[in-house]
């Protein structure tokens, strides 16, 4: 969090001034100095953290070392979801608050309170350039940690990895098509050269 600071001087970000407005009526009658108030304001924002829940996904299911290092050693699988369909159509019960694409290589200082946008972005979509590979993309939400359910259609494929066994691969698609995701697509990963390629599967 070296990047980030929090700055009263400048214009403030017109979010951030609601919110330091709503910190002004709380401690309405104490004399805050422009400094007290933005450490109290980076308590609170650094705060949030403690509540927040992440979900990250990559967008390059082909990538090799992403199924060596998540997926049990290509004995996993890999669920691409289907970011076409209406965000409303994606969650049952999760209220999605900060969603974007990792960035790798921020390394300029922000004022959080002059670019509130930007400074969210470095503390919860900002990765050291050595994690690139992953292409990673993220959703976030302040309801806390859960078991939260995506609706059926948000999921689109099953991709096993390509040292799955045969058991292991019947038994997650029967118990797909028990509980009505009969739309699903199931592919097996297969390695052509260096590269990945699917291949579709059937019962």
């Amino acid at each position: 969090m070296d990047n980030i600071y929090f700055d009263f001087s400048a214009e403030l970000d017109p979010r951030v001034k609601r919110e330091v407005d709503q910190l002004r009526v709380m401690f309405k009658g104490h004399h805050l100095s422009n400094d007290l108030l933005a450490s109290v304001y980076q308590d609170v924002q650094f705060g949030k953290k403690n509540g927040i829940a992440v979900a990250c996904f990559s967008l390059d299911p082909k990538n090799l070392l992403m199924w060596a290092h998540y997926a049990d050693k290509h004995q996993g699988m890999c669920l691409h979801f289907n970011n076409a369909i209406p965000e409303k159509s994606k969650f049952v019960d999760l209220r999605v608050d900060i969603q974007g694409h990792i960035e790798y290589h921020l390394s300029d200082k922000v004022n959080y309170c002059a670019d509130k946008i930007r400074g969210v972005k470095y503390i919860y979509l900002n990765k050291s350039y050595h994690w690139e590979y992953e292409n990673e993309f993220r959703l976030l939400t302040m309801m806390g940690d859960g078991v939260y359910r995506f609706c059926p259609q948000y999921l689109k494929t099953v991709i096993f990895g390509i040292k799955t066994n045969t058991a292991d691969r019947h038994r997650i698609m029967e118990r797909c098509r028990a509980n009505g995701l009969d739309h699903l697509q199931f592919l097996l990963a297969e390695k052509i050269g260096p590269e990945l390629s699917y291949r579709v599967i059937d019962f």
